[in-house]
């Protein structure tokens, strides 16, 4: 079997955002980092995209079902079930110009 040759390879972490919004009473999750941003773009840009990273056992599986409906080939991300994915919060001032991240 020869192996799958893409475009572009991304290399990098996605992350799981909690984002807070001064007009919602909750956060929201959200997909993130780098590696989901890039191969959504070289998609866009009709070329072909693989992911090298790795997620923990709590990232959710829908993320990784959506960027393979995408066209994106995750045969390169390594799940560990024993650690914890990388997650970031976004909590946005109340004119939306400035953000805390944590």
């Amino acid at each position: 079997m020869e192996p799958y040759v893409s475009d572009v390879a991304v290399v990098g972490h996605f992350s799981v955002d909690s984002i807070l919004l001064p007009s919602r009473p909750h956060s929201f999750m959200m997909l993130g980092g780098s590696v989901t941003y890039v191969s959504l773009v070289t998609k866009r840009l009709e070329a072909s995209a693989s992911i090298i990273s790795k997620v923990g056992g709590d990232f959710p599986e829908a993320y990784l079902w959506w960027l393979r409906e995408e066209g994106i080939d995750l045969s390169g991300v390594v799940k560990h079930e024993a650690e914890q994915s990388t997650r970031f919060e976004l909590e946005y001032s109340s004119d939306l110009t400035t953000r805390t991240l944590r």
